[in-house]
């Protein structure tokens, strides 16, 4: 056979298999339609992750005049520009409230005015009972991550957290719980949250499911467990930087708005040498130093204003409630301890009504919150692996009069790590040296309803961890099953202590008495107890 046959044979070859193919795909799509039930495909021997975002988590959407989907949420520029333009006089009263030595109550009046007219055109609020109120998500799936790769368009730290996961367990095993974060966290948030932990179950054969959340997601997957904690079906729950007992600057809901010009300066001066390793100290030292004078006259402003029991009203009946005033969630953010004098508050000035829907759900949704150290704890005894993670070293948002205790940026070290005893920010604990206590004494964990299962990350703003550091490989192996979820096998198999310090990198370092993270003074030492 000469070389022409050869390639010519080789063709006709060629052609047969090609035809084989070709007839048995036929033959596969003429059996599927007459009925034949193919084997499904192999199922995934690892556990379902499923991510539960926090207050913003996902983008909201209502229907224009169009009747075309568009994102709610956010105010154009061109509205803006209109309230400026009909109310000139609205920024010159803003820039009074600094540069003025008394605010006069008239001038009061036109500042409230002109941020009540902005308040009117925004558009999330809820219903009166706290329903959608023609405003929901669009992006609920009950399948995994895998098809939909459009989720980590919309960046914050659930989405960053889930890509983690994704590139250590496959993308298949994601699955991201969206749902309207505004609606109460009990009976919208929790209740749906059991249907969709089913649905994956079902989808993927799966006898349990690891649950990761961060921020108001804490708050959530604590009211699932307060109502499903005996159903058995989780095998983890992480929680990073959550919400379990509510955020204190929620507490302005007591009319406790307060401003301090002593502590909006050392506010900005202890961002300055937190932000990125110090990176922006000089900046924000220059700034604080440039406008001290004039924070001292806002403040005063301010302070004398909210002081004033008619103004103090109108800020929350004509600013405040258009923009929030029926979301559940705003008022699920409240601290536990300070539940009970809020509604007092707002109920007497027609800011909540008593005998609303809206007033039901947050009372049901109190009662799960008084349960949260003792839900995890019952989930722990059956034997449910739980991580907590809670990041300090930031002051509170300095407008109530509790903005001195530790933060994340956002929420207090105490409520996310579930009971841990907190310094107070550029302070120190008293010198009691022993387990559960950090080298740097600002933390006491031993008070925490799961001491050998917290841990914290000094200098880590609220859920801003980065894909691929140490920090987030850090709660992707706790996630993931790459060690247990308690103190001695983390140390074990990592290294870590229970108090850790981020670098700018996001490194982390075990902290010691000399690697503390201190910017190099201490202030007054001075006890802090939990309240």
């Amino acid at each position: 056979m000469n070389e022409s046959q050869k390639k010519s044979r080789n063709r006709k070859l060629v052609w047969k298999k090609v035809a084989l193919i070709m007839l048995s795909a036929f033959m596969g799509f003429t059996l599927t339609t007459e009925g034949t039930v193919f084997p499904p495909p192999p199922r995934s021997s690892k556990v379902p992750v499923i991510v539960v975002h926090g207050m913003g988590g996902t983008p909201l959407y209502r229907k224009d005049e169009n009747g075309n989907w568009v994102r709610a949420g956010s105010v154009a520029a061109s509205t803006m520009m209109r309230l400026f333009r009909n109310d000139p006089g609205f920024l010159s009263n803003v820039f009074k409230l600094g540069s003025k030595d008394k605010f006069q109550e008239k001038e009061w009046n036109a500042l409230i005015s002109g941020i009540s007219e902005f308040a009117k055109t925004t558009d999330i609020n809820c219903s009166p009972d706290g329903g959608p109120n023609g405003v929901g998500v669009r992006n609920y799936w009950t399948t995994p991550l895998s098809e939909h790769p459009d989720y980590f368009d919309y960046d914050n730290g659930v989405t960053r957290i889930a890509k983690e996961l994704c590139l250590e367990n496959g993308y298949d095993n994601v699955y991201a719980y969206n749902y309207d974060w505004r609606l109460d966290l009990y009976d919208s948030g929790a209740n749906g949250l059991d249907h969709f932990i089913h649905e994956v179950m079902r989808q993927t054969g799966a006898k349990k499911v690891t649950l990761v959340c961060d921020s108001l997601g804490g708050a959530t997957v604590n009211c699932y467990l307060d109502a499903h904690k005996n159903d058995d079906v989780l095998d983890r729950v992480i929680i990073v930087n959550g919400a379990l007992e509510g955020v204190d600057f929620a507490s302005a809901f007591t009319e406790s708005l307060y401003a301090s010009p002593t502590e909006i300066s050392q506010y900005l001066k202890q961002l300055g040498t937190s932000l990125n390793g110090g990176k922006y100290e000089i900046l924000f030292f220059a700034g604080s130093a440039m406008f001290s004078g004039m924070l001292n006259t806002l403040s005063e402003n301010l302070n004398n204003g909210l002081e004033e029991n008619h103004i103090q009203k109108r800020i929350f009946l004509e600013c405040f409630h258009p923009i929030f005033g029926n979301i559940p969630a705003i008022y699920e953010c409240i601290p536990y301890k300070d539940f009970d004098e809020s509604m007092e508050k707002m109920t007497s000035i027609g800011f909540l009504q008593k005998d609303s829907e809206l007033y039901n759900k947050l009372q049901q949704f109190h009662i799960a919150q008084g349960h949260a150290e003792q839900n995890l704890k019952d989930v722990h005894r059956r034997g449910v692996q739980v991580a907590i993670i809670a990041s300090y070293g930031y002051p509170g948002i300095p407008l109530t009069r509790n903005c001195r205790k530790q933060t994340d940026i956002l929420i207090e070290t105490e409520y996310m790590s579930a009971g841990a005893t907190v310094a107070y920010s550029g302070e120190k604990l008293p010198l009691r040296p022993g387990k559960y206590k950090s080298a740097d004494r600002e933390i006491d964990a031993s008070t925490c309803a799961l001491p050998d299962s917290t841990w914290f990350i000094k200098n880590l703003r609220h859920v801003d961890f980065e894909v691929g550091t140490p920090a987030m490989k850090f709660i992707a192996g706790l996630s993931l099953g790459y060690y247990d979820c308690n103190l001695e096998s983390v140390q074990k198999s990592t290294g870590y202590s229970q108090f850790l310090l981020a670098d700018s990198h996001q490194n982390l370092t075990n902290i010691t008495p000399n690697n503390t993270g201190d910017p190099g003074r201490l202030m007054a030492i001075r006890p802090s107890r939990r309240n």
